[in-house]
């Protein structure tokens, strides 16, 4: 599906036993020899940028707000999932439970993002 930003590998919808709608947002990131440091979580582009995917998820978000036909995504944001997906490395600084200050961005805890790595 266009229009998902950064998330433009996987786009499933579906009804789950609810009758609810849902959406499953997926970003697979496949790379050899390769390892994710903070620095590359934290920069404004590349393969890893978590602000790269926020801004993505905004867009997103605005699609289920939006009352344009074409444009908006039936359901709820609430009802998504997104997932970033790599079989990259992670750095063991990065695999320890310590929360880490990404600065200016906040994420309301609310929102369903996760990065899976």
């Amino acid at each position: 599906m266009q229009g998902l930003g950064a998330f433009d590998n996987d786009f499933v919808q579906g009804v789950d036993e609810n009758c609810q709608m849902f959406h499953n947002i997926v970003q697979l990131k496949i790379k050899t020899n390769k390892h994710i440091t903070i620095q590359q979580l934290l920069a404004e582009k590349g393969d890893f940028s978590l602000r790269k995917y926020y801004q993505s998820y905004i867009q997103i978000e605005e699609k289920f707000n939006c009352s344009e036909q074409g444009v908006k995504l039936d359901g709820r944001i609430d009802e998504s999932l997104f997932i970033i997906y790599t079989n990259a490395e992670v750095r063991q600084k990065l695999k320890s439970n310590k929360v880490l200050e990404v600065g200016e961005i906040r994420i309301p805890n609310d929102r369903r993002f996760c990065a899976a790595v």
